[in-house]
C-alpha cells in the first residue's frame, strides 16, 4: 500500500482507493491525526498523498496507521473475467507471433541453403501471416 515515503510525505496506492467513498472515509480518519497537514487524492489511479509533520508523527506511529488502513480497507480480489486477461487468452497471439518468426526464419534458411521451394513456402507463409496481422491490428496503426 505504501508506494513512496519521504519524511513529511507518504504516498498510498491501492485498488481499494479507486472508490471515492473509501477515499473520503480514509481522509476523514487520517485528518484526525495531529500533524497531518493536507491530503491529495486521485481515485482514477487509486492514490492518496499525505503531507504530515514528521516531528508530530513518528515512523512507528505512521506504520501503525498504515497497518490499520490495510486491515480496514483490504485490497479487493479481482473477479473472474475482469482485469488482466487470463494466460489462455494470450495463447492465440503468442502462437501468431511465433508463426511469424518461424516463417521468417524458414524463408532465411531456404535462401541461405539455396533450397528454392523452402524459401518460397516460407515467404508465402510469412506474407499471409503478416497480412493477417496488419489487418487485425489496423485500428492500432
Amino acid at each position: 500500500m505504501m508506494a513512496s515515503f519521504i519524511d513529511g510525505r507518504v504516498r498510498l496506492r491501492s485498488p481499494a482507493l479507486r472508490s471515492e467513498k473509501v477515499l473520503e472515509e480514509l481522509k476523514a480518519g487520517l485528518s484526525a491525526y495531529a500533524g497531518v497537514h493536507k491530503m491529495e487524492s486521485n481515485a482514477r489511479t487509486g492514490s492518496l498523498l499525505v503531507f504530515y509533520d514528521p516531528a508530530a508523527i513518528s515512523r512507528e506511529r505512521l506504520d501503525m496507521a498504515l497497518a490499520w488502513i490495510e486491515r480496514r480497507f483490504p485490497v479487493p480480489t479481482p473477479r473472474p473475467g475482469r482485469g488482466r486477461p487470463a494466460s489462455h487468452a494470450l495463447a492465440p497471439r503468442k502462437l501468431e507471433n511465433r508463426l511469424l518468426c518461424g516463417s521468417a526464419l524458414m524463408t532465411l534458411a531456404g535462401a541461405v541453403s539455396r533450397v528454392k521451394s523452402v524459401h518460397i513456402a516460407g515467404g508465402m507463409l510469412f506474407f499471409l501471416l503478416a497480412g493477417r496481422h496488419l489487418y487485425v491490428r489496423r485500428n492500432a496503426l
